[in-house]
C-alpha cells in the first residue's frame, strides 16, 4: 500500500466512523463546564473581598490606634487590588471560547 492509498484509507475511515461523533460536543460541554464554575468561583471570590472591604468600612471609624489604621488601610487596598484583579479575570473568562468553537470560527 502506498503512502498515496493510506492516507485516502486512514481518512475514509475516519469520516465513516460512527465512534467519535459526539466526542467534539462531549468535550465542549465539559469546557463549558469547568468554564461556567471558574465564573462562579471568581464571582463569590469578588463577594467575599467586598464584604470584607464593607467590614473595614464599619469599624475604621472606631480605630484609635494609628498603627492599627495603617495595616487597616493596607488590607483595604489590598482587597481593592484583588477586585480589580478579580473582575479583569471575569471580563477574560466571559470572552472564553471553547476549542470547538475556535475551531469552527477559524474553518469559516
Amino acid at each position: 500500500m502506498t503512502n498515496g492509498n493510506f492516507y485516502t484509507h486512514f481518512i475514509a475511515t475516519l469520516q465513516e466512523s460512527k465512534d467519535f461523533n459526539d466526542y467534539i460536543e462531549e468535550g465542549e460541554e465539559d469546557e463549558l463546564k469547568a468554564q461556567e464554575q471558574a465564573m462562579k468561583d471568581i464571582e463569590t471570590q469578588i463577594k467575599a473581598a467586598q464584604g470584607a472591604m464593607k467590614d473595614i468600612e464599619q469599624i475604621v471609624g472606631g480605630i484609635k490606634n494609628l498603627v492599627l489604621a495603617k495595616k487597616v488601610d493596607a488590607q483595604y487596598n489590598s482587597l481593592q487590588n484583588d477586585i480589580i484583579r478579580l473582575q479583569s479575570k471575569l471580563e477574560d473568562a466571559n470572552s472564553f471560547s471553547t476549542k470547538a468553537q475556535q475551531r469552527r470560527t477559524f474553518k469559516q
